[in-house]
């Protein structure tokens, strides 16, 4: 997110006010750092998700024991309820991150330059990373919902 794509955001949240209220998402689909998985995997988002708590190392040793174990099945509605937690997750995120970013201006007003710096990393790797995260997922989950509706209608389309 750009400096400038706060103002923006802010912006848009307080001139659609009754619009964003009743549907929040928008805001964070507005912000989302890309449209593909390709921007995340060059970041190192798809690395992070080897150590989440869905994430590839645990879905592993869930496996061992129960090997037909899914996060998701493949049907529409378990699709959905997934991409609707990737909207909370993102902003419970959101929240931490202006949380944290007010605790590292406090630390930085108040000359706790070592309390500053270690603030501002770990906002980085607890709350931008989470997000990116949840963003690169609901792509993945967008594109396999393309992908079934392709299925169901009965075309042939690659994504």
């Amino acid at each position: 997110m750009l400096p400038g794509d706060a103002f923006k955001i802010g912006l848009y949240i307080f001139s659609n006010k009754p619009a964003y209220l009743a549907n929040p998402e928008i805001v964070f689909d507005t912000i989302q750092l890309a449209t593909t998985t390709a921007v995340y995997k060059k970041i190192g988002v798809s690395y992070v998700n080897k150590f989440t708590q869905n994430g590839d190392i645990m879905n592993g040793l869930i496996r061992k024991q129960f090997p037909h174990y899914k996060i998701i099945s493949k049907n529409t509605v378990s699709i959905n309820k997934l991409l609707k937690q990737t909207y909370i997750f993102e902003k419970f995120h959101c929240i931490l991150f202006l949380f944290y970013t007010l605790a590292t201006i406090y630390a930085f007003i108040q000359n706790y330059w070592l309390w500053t710096l270690i603030i501002f990393l770990t906002n980085i790797a607890y709350n931008i990373y989470p997000n990116l995260l949840q963003q690169y997922i609901r792509i993945r989950l967008t594109n396999l919902l393309k992908r079934q509706q392709a299925i169901s209608s009965g075309r042939n389309v690659l994504f």
